[in-house]
């Protein structure tokens, strides 16, 4: 499946803590699908155990995303801490914060 243009760009996020190779950074294109949100891994490694956040407020998870693979996440699976729906009616993504422990990484920032 093909991501429509990406309005969130490609991505590199901090080299892995395992990696003593500071060119070694990770690889994921953010964008949108007719689903949602759709991560995509392009390292040669699996990543997992990860928080979405959507515009600061919007929070998902999941499991993992493996090497060369892609995970979809549905905007209706983004809430709020008050249990709050992300509501594509009446809000935008317009920025999307991606934290995952394994490999050991920091997090990253995308926006326009």
């Amino acid at each position: 499946m093909a991501l429509r243009p990406c309005l969130l760009g490609l991505v590199a996020i901090g080299p892995p803590a395992v990696s003593s190779n500071a060119a070694e950074m990770l690889n994921v294109v953010v964008g949108m699908n007719v689903h949602g949100l759709a991560i995509q891994n392009r390292n040669s490694f699996e990543i997992s155990e990860c928080e979405v956040h959507v515009n600061s407020r919007f929070r998902a998870t999941f499991s993992k995303i493996g090497a060369g693979s892609m995970h979809e996440i549905s905007l209706a699976e983004l809430s709020a801490s008050d249990s709050q729906r992300f509501d594509p009616r009446s809000e935008l993504v317009q920025r999307v914060f991606i934290v995952c422990s394994r490999p050991s990484v920091s997090g990253a920032t995308f926006g326009p």
